[in-house]
């Protein structure tokens, strides 16, 4: 483990572990305490509720005349009845065109044998449905309808169509863990499939924990034939086995057979151990900062430099850490589950499985410590043991994440004296420049975390979840050694210039050695 400092805020830094369990008995290991864990490669596309993401299927018939304008759909059902819906408007709820006054329903077998002439008169409104037992799928109807206006004008509209089935949306199972954390969100994914292949459907996909609804997403769309993935969320308050089902309700145009509208699932919640200690900190700011460094030095072939450097850094940048202190020594391989979140938005989270772990150098040789770690683009994960030393029967655990958009330069005018240079007096620049950039967040009002780890030995994990509110961070620090005055300068000498601005927070538990 690595101690993590920011401008802001130093906090010590430690690491994690996570526990498992099965449905009927605890096993070795948890599962991730959230979907919303595990690290994503290719991510499936997602969509709004509103927006159909393909409509393949049988639409309704549409005819206009004059200024009135029909669509027709004529649906069979699991009992046999097929009903003729009529409107003005659209069956995805657009503006009518006016009102029915009367509307005449032809039906036709497949081979094309009229069957039936219905004629309904004495109609106001803007939709209207005849149900009929003789019709079957592939069979044809013809509508002509009266419409008025809203001018009391009335147009005549004919329009054919064939008779498809209902949509019959099934859920065809309830993906998700099969333990977790109390306290801990857990993702839910309900498979829905529309299995007749005629017509797409609008519904409610509902998650049900207990018989006590948790969850749920209205005005979802599966096409005709299709198959989408709804994600429920659900935060356990208490250990023990939960009875979970997802539900198919409201389905638009009506489904064909809703006792397949259901599956079921169940999730055992265990109370996870406890940290030693645990912290949380993250910041987010613009800095606007140089630094001036001069100094000498001897190089390796015994030629004293003179190094007059500055270095400056401006840009945004954000910084997030959670560190944590185990009571015992955790067995490899560990696995460690977290994410970090604010405004609304999950900045990091990570699912690792750290299988061994290898001496560490940035520790004091006699502390024996031995160190598991995991890197990213721009986070970073330490799980680490100690032997001997204040930490001694102890693990930490660390994880690190950062974002930029930094800039980052460098020029230092170098000189030393040599008598094959003119006057005496070499010189030379060096100039470096780096723009680190990688995604940031809008932060605020508030930054959580939450972070679970399990060694191999371990029958329970350890978890934390923590929340602070952020706090105005100011930080302008300016100062100049006298030494840098003189010419030459002696030795060495520096001066700072620090101004930072932003948000920064921490929220710290428990006691470490």
């Amino acid at each position: 483990m690595r101690l993590s400092t920011s401008s802001s805020v130093a906090i010590f830094a430690g690491l994690v572990a996570t526990a498992c369990t099965d449905p009927t008995a605890l096993p070795s290991r948890l599962s991730p305490p959230s979907a919303m864990l595990t690290r994503s490669g290719n991510r499936p596309l997602t969509y709004p509720n509103s927006r159909k993401y393909r409509d393949a299927g049988f639409h309704p018939a549409t005819a206009t005349a004059g200024s009135a304008t029909i669509s027709v759909r004529a649906l069979l059902g699991r009992s046999g009845k097929t009903d003729v819906e009529v409107t003005t408007g659209t069956f995805d709820g657009g503006a009518p065109s006016g009102a029915l006054t009367s509307v005449q329903v032809k039906g036709y077998d497949p081979k094309g044998v009229q069957l039936f002439t219905s004629t309904n008169n004495g109609l106001s409104g803007s939709t209207a449905s005849f149900p009929y037992s003789n019709l079957t799928r592939g069979s044809m109807v013809q509508v002509k309808a009266n419409v008025r206006s809203v001018s009391s004008k009335t147009d005549i509209v004919t329009v054919s169509d064939v008779v498809h089935m209902r949509p019959d949306l099934v859920v065809l199972r309830v993906d998700g863990p099969a333990n977790s954390l109390v306290g801990w969100p857990v993702v839910f994914n309900a498979f829905i499939m529309e299995r007749h292949g005629d017509v797409g459907a609008r519904a409610s996909c509902v998650l049900y924990v207990d018989g006590a609804e948790a969850d749920r997403s209205d005005g979802m769309w599966v096409d005709a034939g299709g198959t989408v993935d709804c994600a429920m969320a659900h935060s356990f308050a208490t250990a023990g086995t939960h009875a979970l089902e997802v539900r198919v309700e409201n389905v638009q145009p009506g489904d064909y057979d809703d006792s397949n509208n259901r599956a079921t699932a169940s999730i055992q919640i265990v109370q996870p151990a406890e940290f030693q200690a645990f912290s949380l900190q993250a910041q987010s700011v613009v800095t606007n900062s140089w630094t001036r460094y001069i100094s000498k030095l001897t190089t390796i072939d015994g030629i004293e430099e003179t190094w007059d450097q500055t270095v400056s850094e401006q840009g945004p940048s954000q910084y997030a850490d959670m560190t944590g202190v185990l009571d015992h020594t955790l067995t490899f391989p560990v696995s460690a589950h977290g994410v970090m979140a604010t405004n609304g938005t999950t900045v990091s989270s990570f699912d690792e499985t750290v299988l061994t772990s290898e001496p560490a150098y940035w520790y004091p040789p006699e502390w024996g410590t031995s160190c598991g770690t995991t890197y990213g683009a721009n986070t970073a994960l330490y799980i680490c043991t100690f032997e001997n030393g204040p930490l001694v029967g102890l693990t930490t655990i660390q994880y690190d994440w950062f974002g930029a958009d930094v800039k980052y330069h460098s020029s230092s005018y170098v000189t030393y004296f040599d008598p094959t240079c003119s006057n005496n007096l070499c010189e030379r620049y060096v100039v470096y420049d780096t723009d680190p950039i990688s995604r940031m967040f809008t932060f605020g009002p508030d930054f959580s975390g939450r972070i679970s780890v399990q060694g191999a030995g371990d029958e329970l994990p350890t978890a934390r979840m923590a929340t602070f509110q952020f706090s105005p961070f100011n930080l302008d620090y300016d100062y100049s050694d006298p030494g840098c005055a003189s010419t030459p300068v002696l030795f060495s000498c520096s001066e700072s210039h620090i101004h930072i601005v932003g948000v920064s927070g921490y929220i710290n538990f428990g006691s470490a050695p």
